[in-house]
């Protein structure tokens, strides 16, 4: 009933022209989490029962996510986006817990500073009035992450560049490592990999993967659509009428 309750939402309040091909996976990803918490809203709106049909469908998608340990940095952020959104505009006492563990995971990959600056983005939701203010929010987001990452990548290859000096000097020094690539204990790298740039991915930080190219579908475990898609029609009830006070008759 509450995968039900969330499709009729996007039906009332989603305007589908902004689902277009043009969109990043993770562009995508992004406007569907912020949407998915507006229309939730403005279902509970109409709807007070609403709520308790949809605390029911998130339950065991909750449960399963509380036990992960690791978050690929692309599906970390949609799901962070959706679960501090709905957790503090929907009042969602039941997503606390996991939405503190997904803030723990995205400041130890993004750092505090970034993790709340995008968490007061999504929060914007509950001004949106339609789709359009959705993607508004999404490009503001893509902006952030955008700056930071140029930032990210400058201080990264500051630091390569100190390790690569401090790594000749050893050289100097020492005379561990000849120019034909003979590998330094010291720097963890040959001189041949520190002079080329080879040996060391420049693109290998949370956010470089995070922006990262891509063509595959970035999945949220917390989008109900995802599990309205899947129903069989076995599941189905026919002729079943349901009000949105959460009875069925």
């Amino acid at each position: 009933l509450g995968l039900i309750c969330h499709e009729a939402g996007h039906l009332r309040f989603s305007d589908f022209k902004y689902v277009t091909k043009r969109l990043t996976p993770l562009e995508r990803a992004i406007d569907n989490a912020l949407e998915d918490t507006r229309i939730e809203m403005g279902m509970g709106r109409l709807y007070p029962g609403a709520e308790r049909l949809f605390e029911k469908a998130h339950a065991s998608s909750v449960k399963d996510i509380a036990s992960w340990t690791k978050f690929d940095e692309q599906k970390l952020l949609p799901l962070f986006l959706l679960a501090v959104s709905s957790e503090k505009l929907l009042r969602r006492k039941w997503l606390t817990p996991l939405t503190d563990k997904l803030r723990a995971h995205m400041c130890r990959a993004f750092g505090s500073e970034l993790t709340d600056k995008l968490a007061a983005l999504a929060l914007e939701v509950k001004d949106a009035a339609d789709t359009a203010a959705v993607v508004s929010i999404r490009k503001r987001i893509m902006q952030l992450l955008r700056r930071a990452a140029a930032n990210d990548q400058y201080a990264y290859s500051k630091t390569r560049k100190a390790r690569d000096k401090e790594a000749q000097g050893l050289k100097e020094k020492e005379g561990s490592a000849s120019a034909d690539g003979k590998y330094s204990s010291e720097s963890g790298t040959t001189t041949s990999d520190a002079q080329s740039g080879e040996g060391m991915n420049l693109s290998a930080t949370p956010l470089q993967r995070l922006l990262k190219p891509g063509s595959e579908k970035i999945e949220n475990p917390l989008d109900l659509s995802k599990d309205f898609e899947q129903l069989q029609s076995s599941q189905c009830v026919s002729g079943l009428k349901v009000d949105f006070s959460g009875r069925l008759r």
